[in-house]
């Protein structure tokens, strides 16, 4: 899937202006401000190159808009005197001679994607009575049928009242053991409004045309989190998701080195060598106690910032979203500092830490790194070659628990364990992801594309740890 791409070490100042898609170059410094989704996304994609391709996320994110107008918009800016030979034409957009599919992805009509998307836009311009002419189109809008509404942000209020209710009483109760049980509390709610509120939001997923409040709300998480939003943005909604299981270009392949290996393609050398008797022990100990899969993240992040490289990707070394936001997130940091100084409850603090270590982990293991999904990415790259974008997000990526627990965990974390609709569809707000499982279910039946649901946390934490036993003992 990536073997044509290099590690990236600097970007090629020729193309500090460009957006390249389809392996074509666009000037959309003109356009930045009247964007929709915000000048943000724009700023941290520009002038990466022809070896980080923008079609993933072009397409992905207007996959519920006016397709064709859109098209239209983007022709007007497209740079046509930099000697670039054009190939042919994918529903509506030139592509370059050279555009490398197999590394990128394939977007042709009629291919899994395009019919994920065509059947579920007609799903919600039925659900939301619109009248459209040919509802597997793509000549009509059906995104503000996808974004955040009542349950959502009715479920964030509660959780934002849980949280502060937790953080209160984790500094100021005289009881040491209901300061930590309100230290875990907490914990287990800042991870909570993580997922459903900054990760939604980082995606655009809250409102559809103000891109400076899906930058407020993600800002002001990250503020109370610690996180960093710009580095975010960067590692997870252009790469991670663009490349989802490129061991080139998708950085949570190698995001947990140099304590554990999760595939075959990267350097032992790098890497902790740990017997794989003790493998799942370790990794226990490692993403939930020290540093902790929350912690260690904040941790890469401050590294990450202070080296400008990291994961085979380039820190653009700036926060491109709205200025007002990230001094907001800023001030936010700093009294989260001040508060945790001055109330100094070591003991919650530490069960606040470990709880987030705990969750995140527990929502985030099983999306992409099971031995399933290894097995499945690997025997489509060998047999087809050339993946379709839609089938490649699928294989690499895992669901886990069903029926009513399901729902249940996909409202209190964000729908983070329906990760395949996800990232399919990453500008669609969780609360929808539920009812357009089903189709893309009923798409990867019809095409013989295999569809990774485990039943619950145990059983993807087992097919994670049995991932790391397969890489440490080179099975493929």
């Amino acid at each position: 899937f990536s073997r044509h791409v290099m590690p990236i070490t600097q970007l090629d100042p020729a193309d500090k202006d460009y957006w390249y898609i389809y392996g074509l170059p666009y000037n959309l410094s003109s356009f930045m401000a009247k964007h929709p989704g915000g000048s943000g996304i724009l700023a941290a994609s520009r002038g990466r190159g022809r070896s980080e391709d923008l079609a993933p996320l072009f397409e992905s994110y207007h996959a519920f808009a006016n397709v064709k107008s859109i098209k239209a918009t983007l022709s007007e800016y497209r740079v046509k005197d930099v000697g670039v030979e054009v190939h042919g034409v994918v529903d509506g957009l030139p592509v370059a001679a050279d555009y490398d599919e197999e590394t990128f992805g394939s977007f042709r009509p009629g291919g899994a994607y395009d019919e994920m998307r065509r059947r579920v836009r007609a799903h919600f311009a039925a659900k939301s009575g619109k009248r459209v002419d040919d509802p597997m189109s793509m000549g009509y809008s059906v995104t503000s049928s996808v974004k955040a509404g009542l349950l959502w942000y009715g479920k964030a209020i509660l959780q934002v009242v849980a949280w502060a209710f937790c953080m209160w009483h984790m500094w100021t109760a005289e009881s040491l053991s209901v300061a930590t049980l309100a230290g875990i509390g907490a914990g287990c709610f800042n991870v909570q409004l993580g997922f459903c509120v900054f990760h939604d939001t980082s995606h655009f997923a809250a409102d559809r045309r103000n891109g400076w409040f899906n930058d407020l709300l993600s800002h002001l998480w990250c503020g109370i989190a610690m996180w960093d939003s710009a580095t975010w943005r960067l590692h997870h909604v252009i790469r991670h998701h663009a490349y989802t299981g490129s061991d080139t270009l998708d950085p949570d392949v190698r995001n947990f080195q140099p304590m554990l290996r999760k595939s075959s393609a990267l350097a032992k050398g790098k890497y902790l060598r740990v017997s794989e008797h003790w493998l799942g022990t370790w990794a226990a100990v490692f993403l939930t106690v020290f540093p902790g899969m929350y912690v260690g993240s904040i941790l890469a992040y401050a590294r990450w910032m202070q080296r400008g490289f990291m994961w085979n990707t380039l820190y653009y070394g700036k926060d491109a979203s709205d200025a007002l936001s990230s001094r907001l997130e800023l001030t936010m940091k700093t009294a989260m500092v001040v508060a945790h100084v001055y109330f100094a409850r070591t003991l919650p603090l530490l069960a606040f830490l470990i709880a987030c270590n705990i969750c995140y982990a527990v929502c985030i293991v099983p999306d992409h790194d099971s031995a399933d999904t290894a097995r499945n990415l690997a025997t489509a790259r060998r047999e087809k070659g050339v993946l379709d974008w839609g089938e490649q997000q699928v294989v690499a990526s895992g669901n886990f628990f069903k029926g009513r627990t399901q729902y249940l965990f996909a409202m209190a974390m964000g729908g983070i364990n329906l990760q395949i609709e996800h990232h399919l569809f990453p500008s669609m707000a969780h609360t929808h992801l539920m009812e357009v499982a089903p189709i893309v279910r009923s798409v990867c039946k019809e095409r013989g594309i295999p569809y990774v649901h485990a039943g619950g946390v145990v059983e993807a934490w087992n097919s994670f740890v049995q991932l790391l036993i397969n890489v440490a003992m080179d099975r493929h």
